[in-house]
């Protein structure tokens, strides 16, 4: 009776171990055919994604030009609005000169 429980628990035993050593196996398989299904999915849209990022790219090239462009004439148009604001002093202060010499 020993011989045939020590059977039984030794067969259970082994039978329980070969089943872990097969569902380790199995889900090896699931995450082997899961990490290939990302790739292809990757390698589907690499062609879009780097087709994008030159798009944007050069979108940015092209509109860091116009923002040095513009930055350009506002200097431009700061120095003029300068010159102004001297003529329109110098102005100013003819006419008060002439205001105040037809005072008296």
């Amino acid at each position: 009776m020993t011989n045939a429980l020590i059977q039984y628990v030794a067969s259970a035993i082994v039978g329980g171990l070969f089943a872990v050593w097969l569902q380790q196996s199995k889900n090896q398989g699931d995450t082997d055919k899961a990490h290939l299904n990302n790739e292809g999915v990757y390698a589907e849209n690499t062609d879009k994604l780097f087709e994008r990022l030159d798009k944007l790219t050069t979108e940015r090239d092209d509109l860091k030009q116009q923002v040095m462009s513009l930055q350009q004439q506002v200097g431009e148009q700061s120095k003029t609005i300068d010159e102004l604001n001297k003529q329109v002093g110098g102005l100013s202060q003819q006419i008060k000169r002439f205001m105040e010499e037809n005072k008296s």
